[in-house]
C-alpha cells in the first residue's frame, strides 16, 4: 500500500526551517536577552507599585514618625532598587543584587517582613505580573521568528 501526499512542498519545507530556527542558540539567546531585559522592568515595576511578583502589597513601614513615616518600603534613596543586574545565561537569566540587604528585605528578618522584589516561594510559580509579560515576549520572539 501506497500513500501519495501532494501539495505544496515548499511551504512545508519553510515551515520546518521556521521551526528548526526556534530551536536555534541565536533564537535561545535573543529570547533569553528578551526575558532578562523583561525581568529587570517587571523589578522597577515592582518597587513603583509597592508589591512582590505575586500580587501582594508589601508590608507598610513601622515608623510613626520621622523621615521614613508614611514612606514607601523599599524606596528610600533607590539603591537597592538601582542595584538589581539581570542577565542572560546559557540556559536561563539570572538576577543579582549589589547590595548586602537586598536579602535581608527579600526575606525578611525576625525583625522585618520579607518584601519580596524577585520571585523566590518555593514551590511557586514566578507570578502573575512576571508570567504575564514572559508570555508576551516569548510569544513576540516566536511571532519574529516566523516572519523571517
Amino acid at each position: 500500500m501506497a500513500v501519495v501526499i501532494t501539495g505544496r512542498m515548499d511551504l512545508l519545507k519553510e515551515l520546518i526551517d521556521k521551526a528548526r530556527l526556534l530551536a536555534s542558540p541565536a533564537f535561545l539567546k535573543d529570547t533569553l536577552t528578551a526575558l532578562a531585559e523583561t525581568a529587570r522592568t517587571e523589578i522597577v515595576l515592582g518597587f513603583a507599585a509597592g508589591r512582590d511578583p505575586y500580587g501582594a502589597k508589601w508590608a507598610p513601614l513601622k515608623a510613626q514618625k520621622g523621615r521614613r513615616a508614611g514612606g514607601q518600603p523599599l524606596r528610600d534613596t533607590g539603591r537597592l532598587q538601582n542595584s538589581f543586574n539581570v542577565q542572560a545565561t546559557e540556559t536561563g537569566i539570572e538576577v543579582r543584587s549589589g547590595v548586602e540587604y537586598a536579602g535581608y528585605h527579600q526575606y525578611g528578618t525576625k525583625r522585618m517582613p520579607a518584601r519580596r522584589m524577585v520571585p523566590s516561594k518555593a514551590g511557586l510559580s514566578i507570578g502573575p505580573y512576571w508570567r504575564k509579560s514572559f508570555v508576551r515576549v516569548l510569544e513576540a520572539q516566536v511571532q519574529k521568528a516566523m516572519r523571517r
